[in-house]
């Protein structure tokens, strides 16, 4: 299928990767405590916060994105997803189909 809203913000992303490299690893803020501008781990984590599965969305401007996470409304599942469990270690599985827990 096709997911023109993800494939708008993969190529925001790529466009701007010059932008994200010249950050520093932490963002900086004024002597009021205020944030002046953004670091490398903060645009990291506002990403993955717009991509867990809720209704969180960020805005990114620096990297040209507002409201990022909108485009998990349109991810489908195919009848035979699974969910994998797996301990910290790896030696423990357990593969549960989603159609599954809806019973």
């Amino acid at each position: 299928k096709d997911f023109p809203l993800y494939k708008k913000y993969i190529e925001t992303l790529e466009n701007h990767k010059d932008e994200f490299r010249q950050l520093p690893i932490n963002s900086k803020y004024d002597s009021k405590g205020k944030k002046s501008s953004d670091g490398k781990f903060d645009i990291i984590n506002d990403i993955i916060t717009g991509l867990h599965a809720n209704g969180t969305r960020k805005d990114i401007k620096i990297l040209g994105l507002s409201e990022f996470g909108r485009f998990k409304s349109v991810i489908t599942f195919s009848e035979n997803a699974k969910l994998i469990y797996q301990s910290p270690t790896g030696l423990f599985e357990r593969r549960v189909k989603l159609k599954d827990l809806s019973k």
